[in-house]
């Protein structure tokens, strides 16, 4: 399996596994999709030619480490994760509403579960000679957009989604500063484009997907 190039895409949910994972597919790249419980229903049920299909629960270490372990053993590497795995509930939630339960199950999907894959992960990207890990952000964790009253999603009012996104932007930029002198990228990436946005699919134009794909031709410094 030398010299062929592996992407891992997470997916739970917000259906751009699938969309991610082909581009990378058409790209070159020998592409994983680590799915949870529903989305691996659904996918099972798809034609997706080339691309693999592993089941996975992000929230789970042990989950995480048999992912590793696969990507391991049949490749040896990693280069490029995709952070895409979401779940988005509490639409409308005012505070009487909030139910902290609900929102740690949140953030253990759409936050910790990235830190927990990364730092799994991470051995295997260090392999690579130019690895690349792209966090799929959403313009509900930009404060900038949030205080705007034209911003379309402003008063969506899902405080759990908003502000786990708002800390995987954060996340992101200080890993960012971590990785700076390795081999390793990581970058913050939003493909909702409101004229491409429905309440119930987000096509991704060939302009995203060529920004998408800019991400992975950046060039770091290896590691020694």
């Amino acid at each position: 399996m030398k010299n062929i190039k592996v992407a891992l895409v997470t997916e739970a949910g917000n259906g751009l596994g699938i969309k991610f994972a082909s581009i990378l597919g058409d790209a070159g790249y020998k592409t994983i999709i680590a799915a949870e419980s529903q989305s691996l229903e659904v996918m099972n049920k798809e034609d997706i030619g080339d691309i693999e299909i592993v089941e996975v629960d992000l929230t789970k270490k042990e989950s995480v480490v048999k992912i590793y372990a696969y990507i391991k053993t049949y490749f040896g590497q990693l280069d490029v994760l995709v952070n895409n795995a979401e779940i988005g509930t509490g639409f409308g939630q005012k505070i009487e509403a909030l139910n902290i339960r609900e929102m740690k199950q949140l953030y253990d999907e759409n936050f910790f579960s990235v830190i927990s894959l990364v730092q799994t992960l991470l051995p295997l990207l260090k392999k690579s000679e130019n690895s690349n890990i792209i966090n799929i952000t959403s313009p509900m964790g930009d404060i900038d957009n949030m205080e705007d009253d034209n911003f379309v999603y402003a008063n969506y009012q899902m405080t759990a989604y908003a502000t786990a996104k708002a800390a995987l932007n954060m996340y992101t930029v200080l890993q960012a500063r971590e990785f700076q002198s390795t081999n390793i990228g990581i970058s913050g990436f939003d493909p909702i484009r409101m004229k491409n946005c429905t309440h119930n699919d987000v096509q991704l134009c060939t302009a995203v997907k060529k920004e998408f794909l800019e991400l992975l031709e950046q060039k770091k410094v290896p590691i020694s």
